[in-house]
């Protein structure tokens, strides 16, 4: 969550405010892109290239917000932003969780 103070890595899918952190990309986004549209530089670290066109900009932040690249499911299945629909599948999946059920956010590099 690129660029927001205080983030919280996982937690019970009931605690975690994903409509807040969706929103925040949104407004960051678009101050990038007004920036940028201003004459500053193309917006870098972030997980999608960013167009001249505002509002793909905040719909991309917004989609980007809360899945990562990929999803490890409770089944064990796995999917992954090269997947066609990644996105769409990711955030609804995410919101539907149980309250209890517990999500993390894991960064590995290799």
């Amino acid at each position: 969550m690129i660029g927001l103070p205080n983030r919280c890595d996982g937690g019970p899918r009931g605690l975690l405010d994903f409509d807040t952190l969706r929103a925040a990309h949104e407004r960051l986004a678009g101050e990038r892109h007004d920036a940028w549209v201003a004459g500053g530089d193309n917006p870098t670290a972030w997980p999608f290239w960013f167009t001249e066109n505002r509002t793909d900009n905040l719909a991309l932040a917004r989609a980007n917000a809360v899945p990562g690249y990929a999803l490890l499911r409770l089944d064990g299945s796995w999917i992954d932003k090269r997947a066609d629909g990644y996105l769409d599948d990711a955030n609804a999946y995410l919101d539907t969780l149980d309250p209890e059920c517990v999500v993390l956010d894991v960064s590995c590099h290799c």
